[in-house]
């Protein structure tokens, strides 16, 4: 119940404070569902129905708590005072500029929340003192896993001996509780329920709430969930007397003391115990149904829609206020009469903030083509589109650009004054706009991946050959000695130090908390990597092959690879994904899903060294940097012989650059990772024949080539192979299109560009699989010859003529 230590009045203020609050967030709702049917919104979705768990929620939250949420919960986020009805209709719009939109910017579509945990200098604020939302994403069910890792966080600095120097920006004794929420429905998906067994495992201080309105949009509960409900599906999970597992609550919607109540033991018991605690509010109605997109008249029957009416939770909180005593009617309509004004003010604030740059900037460029009309002698159609652009009351940004556009296309024979105005004015208004929507997909702190500077890897001269591994592992023995935020974890890392012993007596020397095995759950490995690097942690989350970096890849390009820019550079989550593959045999350990990497994870670094020292070098880097990113080591390299550095854990690897391996004349071949080894013996033995074969290894696939290393090769040898074991049209199209496109390559060619790929397939098992499967050197080899052939047939006759 409330606190009884309350007197009567302040009992009475708490209690219509809520009321009120309820009621703002419902009119939201309804006047945002008319905006976005009226043409001002592109989509709704609201928390209609959901408002008093989530008062009965904010009450139980405090400083250093973060929410991973679901897109239905404004009314809790209007009680912890992160969002206002201004911000609100602002998000609905899309406005974006961050001071009037401070979740996304404009980024995300409504009811998408996040707050602030860097300053405007990528710098990291004291999140411990502030009430904390990591940023949302639509996907159903995305939000769990990096709940995972933002409650770990708090087992975390509660249990270890040694904390990070910056540890008090971010927790207070791991005293802070992680609160996730999820539609019911939503609950069929794999990440929840890999988060549920992982959470009931680690045992860490985790609260999710469960919003049941048994439907999954129009489908009903039966279709989704084993018995039409989930805490009894999860009753295996309740904790027992020398088990694991969580607490599990059932609670009514509409049930204000009962919610208050079971939200203040689920809390308790989370941050003081640190055990997870489920919370399966049922009853949830949905006023406005699921969104705009359609009505849920066409799928709930009368009875249905009567029973949502009759057991509303602002009803029924009206009901319990006026027959307990606490208010009466007349005092009920007035807050309900104030708060539905409050809302129609805030929304047309919101609307006018929204349009008045746009309306200047159409006023602005309405001047220059008024100056163009007098000059040109396409008067005519010049006036039709500024008259076109004139009658739009409420312009987008997209109008008033069009519209300057395309009059340039109707200026472009003529040489007047005023053509030159109209140019800049396009070339400004884009440079000023565009980063409104591009910016921050990567970090533009002091601390970008690609600002750390190089440190080159010494030897001794009597330097030992060791196993590959042996330089892994000694140099993560030197960065866990440093770094006491680092944390790495995966199937298999722990115990036996993994699979390929690159981590062999790690978790001897740092303890279980740091170097840590997991069970078999991809996803939810990936997510815990994002919520621990969240608050302050530096986690290397190991996939422990490429090809099962799929079953983790929707977290990672939904969540991790968006997360700096769906904030508008205000959360980061450096995150380092540490895997292996290429070169070993078979379908499942030596596939290459480069292509889609590439596709769905910009703003990640994408990292290929060609050996286990490179590997330790991108780690050295990336540690210092505050991106995340997805280092790719060789497998085949575990075994392989190289060099021991001395300056291990101190050597950097640049982020964006290339590496000439040998120069060269005669043509350019490009590769990285595993492959490079074949294409280093293949230019050996094509120096035998007389052909002076340049070889570069990229090292880095995002960035790449950041100052235009190949281009430079390619103006001397005028020849251009790719060779990658990637599908064809995969990565090695990616590159082609960074040298011949971006770096203007295609100027200095005397040859047709060309690519050496895998087969389209997967590799077959065994060493003949892999080899008429995959690029050998004898395929790079004659591929060169047959380049040079086609240049010079004289000098180099055709091998199968």
């Amino acid at each position: 119940m409330l606190d009884q230590t309350f007197d009567f009045e302040s009992f009475k203020f708490e209690l219509l404070k809520d009321y009120r609050l309820a009621n703002v967030s419902r009119f939201m709702s309804i006047e945002g569902r008319k905006e976005v049917l009226s043409g001002r919104g592109s989509f709704g979705i609201f928390g209609d129905g959901k408002e008093l768990p989530q008062l009965a929620w904010a009450k139980v939250f405090q400083n250093g708590d973060f929410r991973s949420g679901y897109y239905r919960d404004q009314t809790f986020m209007m009680a912890i005072d992160q969002l206002t009805p201004e911000q609100f209709f602002a998000s609905l719009y899309g406005h974006a500029d961050i001071h009037y939109e401070p979740h996304s910017g404009g980024r995300q579509m409504n009811n998408h929340f996040s707050t602030h945990s860097l300053d405007e200098n990528g710098e990291w604020k004291a999140i411990v003192k502030q009430k904390n939302s990591s940023p949302d994403i639509s996907s159903t069910g995305g939000q769990m896993t990096r709940l995972l890792g933002l409650a770990q966080a708090s087992k975390l600095y509660r249990n270890l001996d040694k904390l990070p120097e910056n540890a008090s920006l971010f927790s207070n004794n791991g005293n802070e509780v992680a609160w996730g929420t999820i539609g019911n429905a939503s609950t069929s998906e794999g990440q929840f329920w890999e988060t549920i067994n992982a959470a009931g495992v680690l045992q860490v201080p985790m609260v999710i709430s469960i919003w049941d309105d048994e439907f999954g949009i129009s489908v009903p509960a039966k279709y989704h969930t084993t018995k039409e409900d989930i805490s009894a599906v999860l009753s295996g999970f309740q904790r027992e007397e020398n088990t694991n597992g969580f607490e599990i609550f059932k609670v009514k919607a509409w049930d204000y003391p009962a919610l208050i109540e079971t939200y203040a033991k689920a809390e308790k018991i989370a941050r003081k115990e640190h055990i997870p605690v489920l919370i399966h509010v049922q009853e949830c109605t949905q006023p406005l149904g699921h969104s705009t997109s359609g009505s849920h008249e066409r799928y709930k029957t009368p009875e249905r829609l009567q029973w949502e009416k009759d057991y509303d939770g602002i009803k029924k909180m009206r009901e319990w206020l006026i027959s307990s005593g606490i208010a009466d009617v007349e005092s009920l309509d007035e807050i309900e009469k104030e708060a539905k004004k409050q809302v129609k003010e805030a929304r047309k604030k919101a609307w006018s903030d929204y349009t008045a740059p746009m309306k200047a900037e159409k006023m602005d460029l309405i001047k220059i083509l008024d100056a163009c009309i007098k000059e040109s002698q396409n008067k005519k159609d010049i006036l039709t589109r500024r008259n076109y652009l004139a009658k739009i009351k409420e312009p987008k940004r997209a109008d008033i650009l069009e519209t300057a556009r395309k009059t340039l296309w109707l200026l472009k024979n003529e040489q007047i004054k005023t053509k030159k105005t109209l140019q800049d004015w396009i070339k400004n208004y884009q440079s000023i706009i565009q980063p409104k929507y591009s910016k921050y997909l990567y970090s533009e702190s002091k601390y970008k991946a690609s600002k750390v500077l190089s440190v080159p890897v010494q030897y001794e001269d009597n330097a030992p050959m060791v196993d590959g591994r042996i330089v892994l592992r000694d140099n993560f023995i030197k960065l866990f000695e440093q770094h006491p935020e680092l944390l790495v974890f995966g199937e298999d890392s722990g115990k036996i130090g993994d699979v390929n012993q690159g981590l062999e007596g790690l978790q001897e020397r740092f303890g279980k908390m740091r170097v840590s095995d997991t069970g078999i759950r991809e996803a939810s490995i990936v997510g815990q990597g994002i919520g621990l690097a969240l608050r302050g942690f530096r986690p290397i989350a190991e996939i422990q092959y490429l090809d099962y970096l799929l079953y983790g890849l929707q977290t990672l390009s939904d969540d991790l690879a968006t997360l700096h820019y769906r904030s508008h550079g205000r959360q980061k989550a450096p995150a380092i994904i540490r895997t292996r593959g290429h070169r070993l045999e078979g379908i499942w350990h030596s596939g290459s899903q480069m292509s889609a990497l590439l596709s769905l994870l910009r703003g990640i670094n994408i990292l290929v060294p060609r050996n286990l020292t490179q590997a330790a070098g991108f780690y050295n880097t990336v540690l210092e940097s505050d991106e995340p990113a997805l280092i790719i080591e060789t497998l085949n390299g575990y075994r392989l012989k190289e060099k021991m550095p001395s300056n291990l854990g101190k050597f950097k690897i640049p982020v964006g650059k290339i590496e000439i391996m040998k120069t060269g004349n005669d043509i350019t071949l490009v590769s990285y990772g595993s492959t490079l080894r074949l294409v280093q013996q293949a230019a050996k033995e094509l120096q035998e024949i007389g052909i002076d074969a340049e070889v570069i290894d990229i090292q880095s696939l995002i960035p790449f080539d950041t100052t235009h290393e190949i281009v430079k090769s390619l103006k001397k040898t005028n020849r251009i192979l790719v060779i990658d074991e990637d599908v064809p049209g995969g990565a090695s199209s990616y590159i082609m299109n960074k040298v011949l496109g971006e770096q203007q390559g295609w100027k200095y060619l005397d040859s047709q560009p060309q690519t050496l790929t895998a087969k389209e397939h997967r590799p077959a098992y065994g060493h003949d699989g892999d080899y008429f499967s995959k690029p050998s050197i004898e395929d790079i080899f004659e591929k060169v010859y047959d380049i040079m052939h086609e240049a010079n047939p004289g000098k180099y006759p055709g091998l199968y003529d």
